[in-house]
């Protein structure tokens, strides 16, 4: 979901400065740096030294080369050499979540440029080759997903389609001759909140169903990506997501998850590691939410 959601919401801010010939990529860097380093500097800070005051030295160890994987967005490559999520248990791992965001990155140091080279010629394609791409990934993740569950899980080649699901939404909400484009802005208001609906539905049934135990992403991903992608394109003209969605709460919460998304992880897997956090699960996820606030006026803004 996290991927799809990037993907759409990047190349959009892409597709508008290359319509305009206003796109600079020292500047797109620039802007992506600013949005994603201070928070995750000071994570990683706050992380370093709490491994300090309560590791023993071998995860203090792993947790300090965990930390130099970070900043320069390779620690899915180190998580996946230390089996990742289904070796051992993260509490020992408390970084282990920037994975994620490390796989956004390495698509967007690539990306861009692409897309600016292909946008200046026919853009069939462009088009033409992310589908390539596409397929390519999405096979690949099939298949390395039964042969070794941590390199489909981590690795950016088996992830990307996940992105490309983005980044078509972004083409397809961009293009004003688009025949899908029109259908979708065709859409009554009535069809928008069935299908905004639906794929809420989809994303939701995934989020309480699917578990560490099942083949991941293999083809299992295609639900909530497939699900979100169906959310992003007609969400916006859906009465219904729009009453739900300008919710002040959500609003708010929207606004931090970036930070939310950072702090949450360490937060919870020190208090594993204390044997603190089953008879606290309230209390420590309300520090990450007032620590999220925190981040986002103080360092974010």
């Amino acid at each position: 979901i996290f991927f799809v959601i990037s993907g759409y919401l990047i190349t959009s801010i892409i597709l508008n400065d290359l319509k305009t010939n206003s796109f600079v990529l020292t500047s797109f860097y620039k802007r992506r740096a600013r949005r994603i380093l201070p928070a995750l500097y000071v994570v990683t800070l706050a992380v370093l030294i709490l491994s300090i005051c309560f590791f023993l030295p071998i995860f203090l160890i792993s947790s300090a080369k965990s930390a130099l994987s970070v900043p320069i967005f390779l620690s899915n490559f180190y998580f996946w050499l230390e089996r990742g999520y289904f070796g051992t248990p993260y509490e020992f791992k408390p970084l282990l979540h920037t994975w994620s965001l490390a796989v956004e990155e390495q698509f967007y140091i690539f990306f861009p440029i692409l897309l600016i080279v292909l946008f200046k010629f026919r853009k069939v394609f462009l088009i033409g080759f992310i589908l390539f791409i596409f397929f390519i990934s999405l096979i690949g993740s099939y298949y390395v997903t039964q042969l070794h569950t941590d390199t489909a899980f981590f690795l950016p080649f088996t992830r990307i389609w996940e992105i490309l699901i983005g980044v078509f939404c972004a083409f397809t909400l961009n293009s004003n001759r688009s025949d899908l484009n029109k259908t979708i802005i065709n859409q009554s208001y009535f069809n928008a909140d069935i299908l905004s609906l639906l794929g809420l539905a989809m994303i939701m049934f995934c989020v309480l169903y699917f578990d560490s135990t099942m083949l991941y992403p293999h083809i299992y991903a295609l639900l909530p990506t497939i699900g979100c992608m169906i959310f992003i394109l007609f969400s916006n003209k859906s009465r219904v997501i729009k009453y739900i969605f300008e919710v002040k709460p959500l609003i708010w919460l929207g606004l931090i998850s970036y930070s939310l998304y950072l702090f949450h992880f360490p937060i919870f897997a020190f208090a594993k590691y204390l044997n603190i956090f089953d008879e606290n699960k309230i209390k420590f996820s309300l520090l990450a939410l007032i620590i999220s606030i925190i981040s986002y006026f103080f360092i974010e803004r």
